[in-house]
């Protein structure tokens, strides 16, 4: 295989990874609801507490350094913490936000390979805190919410252990505030036009890489003369003589 060939396979081979990126994608809803390119969709929103308290509150690290709350879908106010997702409260007391619910994206975690929802959040200290909460697909009933703490400064870890963590088929619920098929029509477009764009490179390059080749160095046969027609063109043939 020429070297035109392994740039098209390597090239192809790139493009069909990207599709399958994009097809795996859960495009965010809202806080708490995100949706596949398939219709699948991870609706949150029965997790969201009833209460202005939230549904996990002053959970321990494992270390029982930390004590932190968290709330799926809405926000909460916990001390100085206003209007959070994720709130951390440490020994002596004090308050820091990890997370609002306005900034809740949703990602694949690269360590464990589940989704995941990360949250960032602006201290009064002027540091940034981000908040990134594991999504556990277990089959049975009871939800459990598991700190795992702070890894890197700043970064804090946790996992949500829900059935409403696994993915679900059929029409999604109308989210708080909005018409669901307005938000999925909108990223459903923009992921087709993603595979729309990678379908058209793929052509180009099966275009570019499928003509014929020359052998550097060669050149073409020049074309034969149709048959009836002088070799040479008409603006070459000599001007007729002038008759005298």
């Amino acid at each position: 295989m020429g070297v035109r060939g392994n740039i098209f396979l390597t090239v192809f081979s790139f493009c069909l990874s990207r599709i399958s990126a994009t097809s795996d994608t859960c495009y965010k809803v809202n806080s708490c609801q995100c949706a596949f390119l398939d219709g699948r969709y991870i609706d949150l929103t029965p997790l969201a507490s009833l209460t202005s308290e939230p549904k996990w509150k002053d959970n321990y690290d494992r270390f029982y350094n930390n004590r932190f709350s968290y709330n799926p879908c809405d926000s909460f106010t916990e001390g100085t913490c206003q209007n959070v997702a994720v709130c951390q409260i440490n020994n002596a007391g004090q308050y820091f936000p990890c997370g609002t619910q306005s900034t809740g994206q949703f990602i694949t975690d690269n360590i464990s390979g589940l989704l995941a929802i990360e949250y960032s959040s602006n201290s009064q200290y002027g540091t940034t805190r981000y908040s990134r909460v594991l999504l556990n697909c277990i089959a049975t009933s009871g939800d459990t919410f598991d700190v795992q703490g702070e890894g890197q400064t700043g970064h804090y870890g946790f996992k949500l252990n829900s059935q409403h963590c696994c993915p679900k088929q059929g029409p999604m619920p109308t989210p708080p505030g909005g018409d669901a098929v307005t938000h999925v029509g909108t990223f459903l477009l923009i992921g087709f036009g993603v595979v729309l764009v990678w379908t058209i490179l793929i052509g180009l390059i099966c275009f570019s890489c499928g003509g014929p080749s020359q052998k550097r160095g060669q050149t073409r046969a020049p074309l034969a003369p149709v048959r009836g027609q002088h070799p040479y063109r008409a603006m070459d043939r000599p001007p007729p003589y002038d008759h005298i």
